[in-house]
């Protein structure tokens, strides 16, 4: 009798679409996380990426100097000799796997959450890029804090930045109240 009670007040103060949400968000989250795993495993996919990243960081580094050479995921200063590798931590598919089952968790149209996942994943992918070649920047200096930036500032720029983006989108796709 006792449980009866509890867990019929247990029901009437559960926020009901909340919950839905998270029991979505963190099964969604185990699987894709575990494809993320798979994709750094296998090593043609994971190469691919990468470079396919180095090479968008590269362009985006050549906007500001030429002091740049790569060499399959590796990012080279010519003059210093320094180089940064892109690898698998790198190429925010952790972050964008798990933006991707808050998406998916919500109650929008499967169409809109499809546009909402491009987004976010264009979006995630160039904040990245940006990521990469401050970092790039920072270690070609011979006394540099690139560990700071890489360990402590970009995580928590890119936590906000993932909140940031999925709040907008879904905002922006959710229908509007009259």
């Amino acid at each position: 009798m006792a449980i009866h009670i509890l867990n019929n007040n247990f029901n009437k103060k559960i926020n009901k679409p909340l919950f839905r949400f998270f029991i979505f968000f963190i099964g969604l989250s185990i699987v894709l996380q575990f494809i993320v795993w798979r994709i750094h495993q296998h090593g043609f996919l994971a190469e691919i990426i990468q470079e396919t990243l180095t090479m968008w960081v590269e362009q985006a580094y050549l906007i500001f100097s030429a002091d740049i050479t790569t060499q399959g995921n590796h990012l080279i200063h010519p003059d210093t000799k320094r180089y940064l590798v892109v690898d698998a931590q790198c190429t925010a598919l952790s972050l964008i796997a798990t933006l991707v089952a808050a998406i998916l968790a919500t109650p929008h149209k499967a169409t809109t959450k499809i546009v909402m996942i491009i987004l976010a994943t264009i979006l995630i992918q160039l904040e990245n890029v940006v990521r990469i070649v401050h970092l790039f920047n920072e270690i070609r200096l011979p006394v540099n804090n690139f560990y700071l930036y890489h360990l402590y500032v970009w995580q928590f720029i890119n936590f906000a930045y993932a909140l940031v983006v999925f709040y907008l989108l879904h905002t922006l796709f959710s229908p509007k109240k009259e």
